[in-house]
Parts: C-alpha cells; sequence; structure tokens
C-alpha cells in the first residue's frame, strides 16, 4: 500500500524533481546496506588469532632428500 502511494506522489512531480527523489533513494539504500556490513563483518586486528607458532629446533637445516643436489 505504502509504495503506490509513493509511487503516486512521485508521478505528480516534474521529471527533474523525480530525478532527485531517484539519487536520494539510492543514497538512502547505500547508506543502509553501508550500516548493516559495518555491523556484520569484524575486521580481524593483529594478534587476534588463537594460532600459535613453534619453530623446532634443527628447523633451518638442510632435509634429507636435498642431500644430493647441495
Amino acid at each position: 500500500m505504502l509504495q503506490k502511494l509513493i509511487i503516486q506522489e512521485i508521478q505528480l512531480l516534474p521529471e527533474s524533481i523525480q530525478t532527485e527523489v531517484f539519487h536520494f533513494l539510492l543514497y538512502l539504500k547505500s547508506k543502509h546496506l553501508e550500516n548493516i556490513s559495518s555491523q556484520k563483518i569484524k575486521r580481524p586486528y593483529f594478534g587476534c588469532g588463537d594460532v600459535k607458532v613453534v619453530i623446532k629446533p634443527g628447523f633451518d637445516e638442510p632435509l634429507e632428500d636435498f642431500k644430493d643436489y647441495i
């Protein structure tokens, strides 16, 4: 029902103002989508991970598979 009323009112306006209404509608849509996306997406930050990396002794030593090439 509301959509029909909006369309009727817009049709009564001159075309230049209809263009402004259209641009305002696009602005509102992008603003709304921006608010939704910023609420859902949590950006990672440095140190937020749970993974701990441990480098074992001998990490830098050559692998046995490549001894023929060294």
